[in-house]
C-alpha cells in the first residue's frame, strides 16, 4: 500500500522517521542562549537549567528564563509552563522569596522534582 503525499507548511508529521532527528537539529541551539551563567541538560523534549547562586544572583536565573522565553518566541516553540518547576536547595531553613516567571506565568516552587537524566551541555 502506498502512502499519499501530504504537504505541510510547518512542523513535522508525527511518527515520521526523520522527525526526531529534525527536532534535535531544531532545538540544538537552545543551550547557546545561556552562556556560562547556568548549566543546561537536555533530555528528549525537556530542558533542565541549574546554577549555584547566592541571594544577589537570584535575578540572574530570571534573566536566563527570559532568554529561554525569547528563544521560544523566536523559534515558535511553545513551552509547557505548567510542567515547569523551580527547586531551591540550600542549608537555610527559609527558601528564597523569589517569583520566577516564564512567559508571564509564575513557575511553581517545589520541594522535590523528578530528574529525567539527560546529558550535560555547557
Amino acid at each position: 500500500m502506498l502512502s499519499i503525499p501530504t504537504y505541510t507548511q510547518t512542523g513535522v508529521i508525527q511518527g515520521s522517521v526523520l522527525g526526531p532527528l529534525l527536532f534535535l537539529l531544531y532545538v540544538n541551539d537552545v543551550t547557546d542562549v545561556f552562556g556560562d551563567k547556568c548549566t543546561c541538560k537536555l533530555y528528549a523534549d525537556d530542558i533542565q537549567l541549574y546554577s549555584i547562586v547566592d541571594q544577589c544572583e537570584l535575578r540572574d536565573m530570571q534573566s536566563q528564563l527570559d532568554a529561554l522565553q525569547q528563544w521560544s518566541d523566536t523559534w515558535q516553540l511553545n513551552i509547557s509552563y505548567k510542567k515547569c518547576n523551580v527547586l531551591y536547595l540550600n542549608n537555610r531553613k527559609n527558601k528564597p522569596n523569589v517569583n520566577n516567571m516564564l512567559g508571564g506565568e509564575n513557575i511553581l516552587q517545589v520541594s522535590q522534582v523528578k530528574d529525567l537524566g539527560g546529558y550535560n551541555r555547557q
